[in-house]
């Protein structure tokens, strides 16, 4: 599996209904999608957090040939055009667990952490399979995404919940789950 996120940082006075009008008349298209576990539709904004406005969606592929069929196709040529060529990061699974429903996400926090040069990356996926197992600890959690990025030895920890979790910013970012596509 691959996790993959593009972000767009809007201006502060942007209007945020704009994105929430995109998601509601698009999001229902990735229901069903081969090859795309869930696809998490992420918001951030001034008004409610004081950091940015941000259209931030995250994808859990089953597959690479999936999420090549996805960049190739006019859905993503169409987010392009409207928001402009945003890099876009992906990391190598290590570990998934979702636990029921994952339409009753409301919120989602990500976390990026640097890999250390030369860390045993066996230990390193053995506890974010442990951490992911033990998704229950947090309360609210429903699901949990680990991945690494061996181009910058990145590791993303991301985790959806069906209420406002606590969250330790700047090393985490909070997003509200607009949708959830799976």
């Amino acid at each position: 599996m691959i996790g993959m996120q593009y972000s767009f940082v809007l201006p502060t006075d942007y209007d945020m209904s704009v994105i929430s009008h995109r998601i509601q008349s698009k999001a229902q298209s990735f229901d069903g999608m081969e090859g795309l576990l869930f696809k998490a539709f992420l918001t951030a904004s001034v008004k409610k957090n004081g950091i940015e406005n941000l259209y931030a969606p995250f994808y859990v592929w089953k597959c690479t040939r999936a999420m090549e069929t996805f960049l190739c196709s006019e859905a993503f040529a169409g987010v392009t055009r409207s928001f402009g060529w945003a890099k876009t990061d992906t990391w190598l699974s290590l570990a998934n667990h979702a636990d029921g429903d994952l339409g009753r996400a409301t919120f989602a926090v990500r976390t990026i952490t640097p890999i250390q040069p030369y860390s045993d990356l066996s230990v390193l996926r053995q506890k974010a399979q442990e951490e992911t197992r033990l998704h229950k600890s947090k309360t609210g959690r429903i699901a949990a995404f680990a991945g690494i990025d061996p181009t910058h030895w990145r590791l993303v920890q991301f985790e959806l919940f069906d209420c406002k979790p606590e969250v330790a910013e700047p090393v985490a970012r909070l997003y509200e789950v607009s949708y959830l596509a799976s």
